[in-house]
């Protein structure tokens, strides 16, 4: 028997990290997985969507649009330390003069490093959506409704003015507004194309292709068929206007420890086995179900 928690200082199976030109260090690339988890937790919010009759968030909603926006801080995080990391190594290779600006922030990330890159003052196209995407985040995920607070308006998004109110809708900008940015910085390092990848079993593509192909055709067929109708997503997704001589490598690993996919030798998932019993447990007439329950119970 060995201690799961140990087993996380081991170099593990599908561990991503990049590594700078010149330099052997690998470093932690974590927007891949992020990108991987919400793009299918964006399949099974459509899955939901076409099966229900009832408008609302569903149960994949929320948390996908939780996964874009941790790949789309992720993506520039990285990209942000890497440039950190290139600046202090050597500036006599870089396009700019500049420093790269110190901050902690998501969005000035963003301006930092397309200011550092391009020496242009002027904000990069995506960051008025980028701005909207995190407060509306923001409002979701730090509860910051209000009964007497006015409802946020955003200017450059179409995302829900009550954020608690979200929907598919707002799933999708979400998506869309991450995948500018993931456009944004692409190739910015040479020889390296940074729009995250997403493995479908034995195949690889990219999450761009994959919205295009997959999740916004899919979402077009569902409204139509519930007649509904969203705004339509931007055609256009501009690119930094200059790219980093410096080249960029990413890889995955391939080995590592490995476990049992039945350790306990039963019929089907743990998980799945104990749910379906809970329900079972628990019988009610097939015409009725039952609202949460937040009422204390008696003794």
């Amino acid at each position: 028997m060995r201690p799961l928690e140990q087993l996380r200082d081991e170099p593990l199976i599908g561990e991503v990290a990049f590594m700078i030109a010149g330099d052997r260090k690998p470093r932690p690339l974590l927007f891949h997985a992020a990108a991987n988890t919400a793009y299918f937790l964006t399949v099974d919010a459509l899955r939901d969507f076409e099966r229900s009759e009832a408008i609302g968030s569903g149960p994949f909603v929320v948390p996908a649009i939780a996964f874009w926006f941790l790949a789309t801080e992720s993506y520039l995080s990285t990209i942000y330390k890497a440039a950190s990391e290139i600046e202090a190594a050597t500036k006599a290779q870089m396009p700019t003069h500049g420093e790269l600006r110190q901050t902690g922030k998501v969005v000035e990330k963003l301006v930092a490093i397309d200011e550092w890159v391009t020496e242009d003052t002027r904000p990069p196209a995506p960051r008025n959506r980028l701005q909207d995407f995190a407060t509306f985040r923001n409002a979701l995920f730090h509860d910051l409704t209000s009964f007497d607070k006015p409802r946020t308006q955003y200017a450059h998004t179409c995302f829900a003015p009550r954020a608690e109110k979200c929907n598919q809708a707002d799933l999708f900008e979400a998506m869309r507004v991450s995948l500018e940015v993931f456009e944004f910085f692409r190739h910015l390092f040479a020889a390296a194309d940074l729009m995250p990848s997403i493995q479908l079993g034995p195949v690889v593509e990219k999450v761009d292709t994959l919205a295009a192909e997959v999740l916004e055709p899919a979402f077009a067929e569902i409204l139509a068929a519930k007649e509904l109708t969203v705004q339509p997503a931007a055609t256009e997704r501009p690119k930094c206007a200059a790219e980093l001589r410096i080249p960029l490598q990413v890889m995955i690993r391939h080995e590592g420890p490995m476990a049992a996919t039945r350790p306990s030798g039963q019929p089907g998932l743990a998980v799945d086995r104990r749910q379906d019993g809970a329900v079972q447990a628990r019988p009610i007439d097939d015409k009725l179900f039952q609202p949460p329950d937040y009422s204390r119970q008696q003794s």
